[in-house]
């Protein structure tokens, strides 16, 4: 049962950390994309910065998922079958 209660903990963790992570894994590399165009070209109307940041996700986008992925597995894993929570501690016998 503890086993359980551990892989739907895991589970969960995992879904909700590999959706934040790619989220701001995208958001990330593509605001430093464009900023770094940004900052090349001033006083433009922006449209270099946002193809920029396009194609730096486009190019990037299968890696930064797959980083993404690993990292939620690894931290969904060691925070449910270390103990960390209270349900997926083992029982105390006293």
């Amino acid at each position: 049962m503890l086993f359980l209660i551990r892989s739907l903990t895991a589970f969960t963790l995992f879904v909700i950390g590999a959706a934040f992570f790619t989220i701001s894994l995208f958001i990330g590399v593509s605001a430093t994309a464009g900023g770094f165009v940004g900052a090349k070209h001033p006083g433009g109307d922006g449209s270099a910065s946002r193809e920029a940041g396009q194609a730096a996700v486009r190019h990037f986008g299968p890696l930064m998922v797959l980083c993404a992925v690993i990292l939620a597995l690894i931290i969904s894993a060691v925070l449910s079958f270390g103990g960390v929570f209270p349900w997926c501690r083992k029982p105390q016998n006293r």
